[in-house]
């Protein structure tokens, strides 16, 4: 994947929603509850940055760029996370010692595979005494073809093909984590079931986007996908009131690739929402906020916005299958200093006052912290972590389940790891600017 610096010459202040427009007076939908308000933290390490550097390790492969790491939500006493660099897919486990142990390393046979993308899906299992649900990851990159394996014990492989050509981004319903959506270069975000290697469906064409999708994510009730294009748009699909896409779930959910042919998928040619009046270049990360939607562009800043009434509280406004919506507003823009390059992938963990943070990295190993409970955001980060072991791009950033772990990872194959400050573990010797741990040979022994 190549890198891309923006090529807009305007700042980040003068990107502006869209104007309110006279949409009636009769609202047919009841207005949104107020969010509970925590207020900020004001305790007395208020003015620290919450997360502070623990250890890191260095991937030495010969594509040695971290493009993706992400960490299973699923599994509750344990603190595992997926890497992908050039055509390995890594399993590690963040221990509660604050070392990063790695557990299995995939590789694939085509030595020019590049992973861009990991998500993690669960599948009932049957006939496995004692096991409830079975950890898939599903991985994907360069080739286009969609990967999915548990790394845990080597079994249930399978590829899903459909795509043209890169995936780029990867995302699982989190209310139905046997389903997972995928974001192409081909123009298309197509919609999987961990059990099936055909697609359920397929978002694009005419009225799609027009240049590589670069971001995709589920909303918290898995009735809407948004996604992030290089065409400067960001979109919301809604699939709760698709009949023929939930009745292809369902169908799915009981075939596991009986050998029969494959369905046909469903194809939705029209967005429910959009908008490109937000940003004016490359839009690589999209999130659902709540109703709201938080999306980047390398211009460089992060723009939290909605589509339609403010409290409305549908995410896509008074957008339907037939006609979108096209009002957006903007509450807050963020800059993001030093980030002209595309694909930098931020990350959301929601929990109390301290707990609630906004990461992304940039090209000048930093990490910018922004607190969702201090509203409104500000322009500027309210925290910024900085460290000679972060790598020198960061690509991507993640927080493990509690949020109390944060990951930084990307350029020199390097992932930091950051401990909340109140948790933190008992540090491990930090490598000298040699290499060197004090009285030991340079390096460290890889488990395998």
């Amino acid at each position: 994947m190549s890198d891309k610096a923006s090529t807009s010459n305007s700042s980040s202040g003068s990107t502006s929603a869209s104007s309110s427009t006279a949409r009636g007076t009769s609202k047919n939908y009841e207005q949104a509850p107020v969010r509970k308000d925590f207020g900020p933290y004001t305790g007395p390490d208020a003015h620290l940055p919450p997360y502070v550097y623990t250890t890191h390790v260095t991937e030495k492969v010969p594509f040695n760029v971290v493009y993706d790491v992400k960490f299973n939500h699923n599994i509750t006493d344990h603190d595992f996370f997926a890497s992908a660099v050039g055509n390995r897919l890594n399993l590690y486990e963040a221990m509660k010692d604050g070392k990063l142990e790695m557990k299995n390393a995939l590789i694939c046979p085509d030595k020019d595979e590049e992973y861009y993308a990991i998500t993690w899906c669960t599948i009932s299992a049957t006939g496995i005494k004692g096991v409830k649900n079975t950890p898939i990851v599903v991985f994907a990159g360069k080739s286009g073809v969609i990967r999915s394996i548990n790394p845990f014990n080597n079994r249930r492989a399978k590829q899903y093909t459909g795509h043209g050509d890169s995936v780029n981004d990867l995302a699982t319903d989190p209310t139905r984590p046997y389903v997972f959506a995928s974001a192409s270069k081909d123009l298309t975000i197509r919609l999987w079931h961990v059990r099936q290697t055909a697609a359920i469906a397929i978002f694009g064409g005419y009225l799609g986007s027009k240049d590589q999708v670069l971001s995709v994510d589920f909303h918290k009730t898995g009735g809407y996908i948004v996604s992030g294009s290089m065409d400067h748009t960001v979109r919301v699909w809604k699939i709760s009131d698709n009949s023929a896409i939930q009745a292809a779930i369902e169908k799915a959910e009981n075939t596991d690739d009986d050998g029969g042919p494959a369905p046909v998928p469903v194809e939705v040619h029209y967005s429910t929402a959009c908008t490109k009046d937000l940003h004016t270049n490359y839009v690589d990360c999209v999130k659902f906020f709540g109703n709201h939607i938080i999306s980047k562009s390398c211009e460089p800043s992060m723009v939290l916005f909605k589509f339609g009434e403010f409290d409305d509280p549908s995410p896509c406004g008074f957008g339907t299958q037939n006609k979108e919506e096209t009002l957006s507003q903007t509450l807050a823009t963020m800059a993001l200093p030093e980030s002209w390059l595309w694909y930098i992938k931020f990350a959301v963990t929601f929990g109390p006052p301290r707990h609630g943070w906004i990461a992304t990295g940039n090209q000048t190993r930093e990490v910018h912290l922004w607190d969702t409970h201090k509203q409104p955001f500000t322009i500027q980060s309210n925290f910024t972590l900085t460290d000679a072991e972060l790598p020198t791009i960061i690509r991507v950033v993640d927080f493990n389940r509690t949020g109390n772990i944060l990951l930084a990872a990307g350029s020199d194959g390097r992932i930091t790891r950051y401990d909340y400050r109140d948790t933190l573990p008992a540090k491990p010797s930090r490598l000298s600017k040699a290499g060197k741990l004090p009285g030991k040979p340079r390096g460290r022994p890889m488990k395998k």
